[in-house]
């Protein structure tokens, strides 16, 4: 059974490879996944150098699935947790680009929603049974990474939607609603980071945030002070946990 899973996973995961390639080659209906950002243009939206860590998160689920059909990892319990919750978060993430290219705004964000819930579930498993060092170099760091990109496109894929659906914000402006996200979103990795002990999260979150400083550096100081700020207190946290260790 976990033989099958574990090839299962592989499959998932050579089906969304493929996908994203051939939504960039192609592009998918004619467009790219930052063209239809930049149509829409929300606030929350990073700039687009930032998107390259997917090509690190691909490269490092491709170290896990490799390392999960290992001889050697026939018996991990740590692989076998995950079951085959992997192949159904590629499947939705190839599903994510197809909704997202074709504009069914509304679906892409179901699709994105169930894909956090199955990275959580994911994340949950491998902090409860990865223990051995190759566990952590080859599933916790790539799905800690993972989760908390997704984490982040979860807020971004929400503010797209709304914005394109011609939310008015409850009296508020864009710029404030960016504000109180990005405050959301560093309470939420703070959370995570210390429950877990998981600086790599953390450090994703603020790749992510440092991504949002980059684009509104010089245009819209308010969400620039915020980011500054939430980089600073990122920073003290990381600082505090080594000097823990």
């Amino acid at each position: 059974m976990e033989k099958r899973n574990r090839i299962l996973n592989a499959i998932g995961y050579v089906i969304m490879v493929v996908v994203n390639i051939l939504a960039v080659a192609l592009p998918l209906n004619g467009k790219t996944t930052g063209e239809i950002s930049s149509n829409i243009n929300s606030l929350f939206t990073p700039a687009p150098y930032t998107f390259m860590i997917w090509g690190l998160i691909y490269i490092l689920l491709l170290g896990f699935v490799i390392y999960g059909l290992l001889p050697k990892q026939k018996q991990n319990v740590c692989i076998d947790s995950i079951g085959i919750t992997f192949f159904i978060s590629s499947i939705l993430n190839a599903l994510w680009l197809f909704a997202w290219h074709y504009e069914k705004l509304w679906l892409s964000l179901i699709i994105m929603i169930l894909l956090l819930f199955t990275l959580i579930k994911i994340y949950n498993r491998v902090n409860k049974n990865c223990v051995k060092n190759g566990d952590n170099k080859f599933v916790r760091i790539p799905f800690s990474i993972y989760l908390a990109w997704i984490s982040i496109a979860t807020i971004a894929n929400v503010s797209v939607v709304l914005k394109a659906t011609g939310w008015n914000g409850l009296g508020l402006s864009e710029t404030v609603w960016t504000i109180i996200v990005l405050v959301f979103a560093l309470i939420l990795s703070l959370y995570v980071s210390i429950k877990n002990d998981d600086l790599v999260y953390l450090l994703t979150t603020a790749w992510a945030l440092i991504g949002i400083l980059v684009r509104h550096w010089g245009s819209n100081t308010p969400i620039s002070i915020t980011v500054i700020a939430a980089v600073i207190v990122i920073i003290i946290q990381i600082i505090c946990s080594a000097r823990k260790k």
